[in-house]
């Protein structure tokens, strides 16, 4: 839209531009042909006045005196045709009769263009002889009323009119589409709140300057825009309040009846001697429904922390070490830990620990059998597998509950709430998430602030 915006603009302003240059020159062609005629005129009136009239035969010498009396300098660069009705030439000055041009005696002003000429002629009747027409004319450059070359010059001042154009109209463009820019990043920054499971956020205090300036106009559209993005902005929030206060509390719900379940199932069983096995798959499915709930209401809680807290200075490799017991259990030897600097993270040592489990976890059991490295670096921690790699679309949606591709594997038991845990933690302490995904393998990387530098 901008693109053609420009465009448009730009085409605006040279058709104006080219306009105005028609006029002025049109303008300056009409004034020039008057200052002309108005020489032509004077000179005619002068010899109409004068003797002329009565030479009889064509006696140069005396017209020409008779000329030079009246006109005196006035004279210089016009000519002079005196003819009979019948065409007949009686007299005419040198200059016309050098260049060879065939005068018409009609209509009374002739142009006439001659090779790089001009001829301008006034044609008038002599009173005092009926049968005989005056004509009276000047000889000027054809550039004198027609811009019909191209200096360097002119190229030039053509160029930079045509550059200051150009200017002019990507400077309006970039200025009137900076609000519609600014419109699209809020939209965008409102699409990854909600994604995340956010609010959307409040409108910029730029957009408020707008909306206030919409007192001066009733029909300020950018300002009606502005108000139904808010509008619409406060509704969409609303309404993920209520969602997310009954999701929280139908999660709630289904705790109890879970373990009331476990419960019965037990005395089921010993009641109707179900098999081990039968027990077994019941329960796996019952304890899957209770993390998959579990997860979701630590990563809810997480979600609505505006501040963290129960903060904590400990280093990461102290967490590393007491987390590497779990994962012994399901690593096979595949997981290696290698430390270049020891640094120390603030926050809730829960939500570090849960953070690493997952990203840890998640490597170990869905990633290939390969080895799993996790490496130490100046403040960085970076996981890295060998697995099939996470799918374009569930990284899009990083932060979002729920959101998993499908196993090739099988092993199709998670929830999808890790990730969206883990990159609700990194947000709420301003770290820095980012994961590199390929058909060979993923990389995850964590970035933490120095503590001794922001101390």
């Amino acid at each position: 839209m901008r693109i053609r915006y420009f465009f448009i603009s730009l085409a605006f302003l040279l058709v104006t531009a080219l306009s105005i240059t028609s006029l002025l020159a049109f303008y300056y062609r009409s004034e020039r042909l008057s200052s002309l005629d108005d020489q032509i005129r004077e000179s005619a009136t002068s010899i109409v006045d004068s003797r002329i009239s009565e030479i009889k035969n064509a006696d140069y010498s005396q017209a020409n005196s008779i000329i030079s009396d009246e006109l005196g300098p006035d004279r210089i660069g016009k000519f002079f045709i005196i003819r009979t009705d019948d065409g007949e030439i009686l007299f005419q000055t040198e200059s016309i009769r050098l260049l060879g041009v065939q005068v018409p005696r009609t209509p009374q002003w002739v142009s006439i263009d001659y090779e790089d000429k001009l001829i301008r002629v006034l044609n008038l009747k002599l009173p005092r002889v009926p049968n005989r027409t005056l004509q009276v004319g000047l000889v000027t450059d054809s550039n004198f009323l027609f811009w019909s070359t191209l200096t360097s010059r002119t190229i030039m001042w053509i160029a930079v009119l045509l550059a200051v154009l150009f200017v002019i109209t990507l400077s309006l463009s970039r200025t009137l589409f900076a609000p519609v820019r600014q419109v699209g990043r809020y939209l965008k920054d409102a699409q990854n709140s909600l994604e995340m499971g956010r609010d959307v956020p409040p409108l910029p205090e730029d957009f408020k300057r707008y909306m206030r300036e919409r007192r001066l106009s009733k029909y300020d559209e950018f300002a009606e825009l502005l108000i139904g993005i808010q509008q619409l902005g406060t509704r969409v929030n609303l309404n993920t309040k209520f969602t997310r206060s009954w999701t929280f509390q139908m999660a709630h719900e289904l705790k109890t009846p879970l373990t009331i379940l476990n419960r019965d199932l037990e005395d089921l069983a010993k009641k109707h001697q179900f098999s081990q096995q039968e027990v077994d798959e019941v329960n796996v499915s019952m304890k899957r429904i209770s993390t998959t709930i579990t997860n979701f209401l630590n990563w809810a809680d997480v979600a609505s922390t505006q501040t963290p807290t129960n903060l904590h200075v400990i280093r990461i490799g102290t967490v590393l070490s007491e987390l590497m017991m779990g994962w012994n259990k399901i690593s096979d030897g595949r997981l290696a830990v290698t430390t270049d600097v020891d640094f120390q993270v603030m926050c809730n040592p829960f939500h570090l620990s849960h953070l690493l489990d997952n990203l840890v976890s998640n490597a170990l059991k869905y990633a290939s059998p390969g080895p799993v490295k996790i490496h130490l670096k100046d403040h960085v921690l970076e996981i890295v597998d060998q697995g099939e790699g996470i799918p374009n679309d569930v990284l899009e949606r990083i932060g979002s509950p729920f959101n998993k591709g499908p196993s090739t594997r099988g092993n199709d038991t998670g929830s999808g709430l890790g990730l969206a845990w883990v990159q609700t933690i990194v947000d709420l302490y301003g770290w820095k998430m980012r994961i590199h995904s390929t058909a060979q393998g993923t990389t995850v990387e964590i970035s933490f602030p120095n503590l001794s530098v922001t101390t």
